[in-house]
């Protein structure tokens, strides 16, 4: 059974669909299809009953066939973004191959937050305020989790970084990609093994918000059904689809009270985790302005 030689393991909402779309045009890696297998964590996603309905990789044969097109030769990679929050992951992982190297991408965690809530809102998984969710974590447990609890980043990387060792873990913050793109896929590259290579970076940002342009289209787009069924078109049409129907303009924005309050309660993970990565940047986001 050939082992995965790297995962990036989250955060949501901080880049990663990006990150492996530029890493699987690398023509030594081979990024597992799907991206997400959910492999490791799938039981933990079951046991929760959470609300996404993407389906999981449950077995060791299914797993292998999501790298069948591989070649004998290839750096295997997958991106799996619940791997980082589930406690148990990492030590799944690294029962799998201890030699694994792990990518974790981060952002400012109250944007993060807003992020998560504008795509569950738009697809109909949610319909409350992520001021109600924030302050009712009681009646909306998955959906605190979801928004808030995974941006408490300091135990979930620390529990990636005991499990291996520092040296196979690398955390790089989504502006970087954004605005440093070759600079961090090369050190992204070196990380991995791999030659570096100039043409990893398409320009294309994936996963960007964009809301339906009328009600008719937002129901529809709430529909499971319909989702899966877009899909299934060909990906120029799917791309059509998406600027004939969706808008990227007028994005929402938080209160600077609301913001204020979720910064502060990010305050002290933010602290520690600045501490064990040795690095200020983490504390830059305390107080900060969403881009």
């Amino acid at each position: 059974m050939r082992k995965c030689d790297f995962f990036i393991v989250g955060a949501p909402k901080c880049g990663t669909t990006s990150l492996a779309k530029y890493l699987d045009s690398h023509p030594q890696i081979c990024m597992s299809r799907p991206k997400e297998t959910n492999y490791f964590s799938y039981q933990y996603i079951v046991a929760q009953n959470l609300y996404y309905e993407k389906p999981s990789i449950v077995t060791a044969e299914q797993y292998q066939q999501a790298f069948s097109h591989a070649t004998c030769n290839s750096v295997l990679g997958e991106g799996s973004v619940s791997y980082l929050y589930y406690e148990g992951v990492a030590q799944r992982i690294y029962a799998h191959n201890p030699n694994a190297k792990i990518i974790i991408s981060l952002r400012n965690p109250v944007d993060r937050a807003f992020s998560h809530y504008l795509m569950d809102k738009r697809i109909g998984h949610i319909s409350a305020t992520i001021e109600e969710v924030f302050t009712k974590p009681d009646i909306f447990t998955k959906h605190y989790q979801q928004y808030f609890l995974l941006g408490r980043y300091y135990e979930q990387i620390k529990r990636y970084i005991d499990t291996f060792s520092a040296n196979q873990v690398m955390v790089i913050w989504d502006h970087q990609l954004r605005n440093d793109h070759k600079n961090t896929l090369e050190l992204i590259c070196e990380f991995l093994e791999v030659a570096s290579n100039e043409n990893l970076y398409s320009g294309k940002v994936h996963n960007q918000y964009k809301s339906p342009k009328n009600s008719l289209i937002a129901k529809l787009y709430e529909s499971q059904s319909a989702r899966n069924a877009a899909r299934l078109l060909p990906a120029k049409t799917q791309s059509f689809l998406k600027k004939s129907l969706f808008s990227s303009q007028d994005k929402p924005s938080l209160s600077n009270d609301f913001r204020a309050r979720v910064e502060n309660y990010y305050q002290k993970d933010l602290e520690k985790l600045s501490l064990l990565l040795s690095d200020k940047h983490p504390l830059t986001w305390i107080h900060s302005q969403c881009e």
